[in-house]
C-alpha cells in the first residue's frame, strides 16, 4: 500500500482549510480506490455533507454551530461518478475509485 505522500502527488492534492483540522486523518491506497479516513467526533450525520464538482471533493461538517471544510482537488484517473462516502462511529471514510485503465489487446490485421 502507498501512502499520503504517493496519493498526494499523483491524484488528489489537499488545496483548502478552511477552518478545518483533522483531529485524525489518513489516506491509504488500493489497487483500485483510495480511502480516505477523518476522525469528527461530536459531529451529527446530518452536520456532514461530502460534495465532488469538476474535480473538487468538498468536505463540509458543523459542531456546537462551528462550520468546518477541506477540500480535495482530485485527478483525472480517477473516477468522480462512483465516489462514495460512510459514516460510522464518528469515523467519516470516503472511497475514492480509480477510473479503469485500457487493457493491451492484439489487433488483428485485415487483408
Amino acid at each position: 500500500m502507498k501512502y499520503l505522500d504517493t496519493f498526494f502527488d499523483t491524484s488528489l492534492r489537499r488545496f483548502q482549510n478552511d477552518f478545518y483540522q483533522a483531529e485524525d486523518e489518513s489516506i491509504t491506497e488500493d489497487d483500485d480506490k483510495f480511502l480516505l479516513a477523518l476522525d469528527l467526533p461530536g459531529v451529527e450525520e446530518a452536520a456532514i455533507e461530502v460534495t465532488v464538482d469538476n474535480h473538487r471533493l468538498q468536505i463540509t461538517s458543523e459542531r456546537n454551530g462551528r462550520k468546518s471544510s477541506c477540500a480535495f482537488r482530485l485527478a483525472d484517473t480517477l473516477d468522480e461518478d462512483n465516489i462514495s462516502a460512510a459514516y460510522k462511529n464518528g469515523v467519516l471514510t470516503v472511497t475514492i475509485p480509480k477510473q479503469a485503465k485500457a487493457q493491451p489487446r492484439r489487433i488483428e490485421l485485415s487483408a
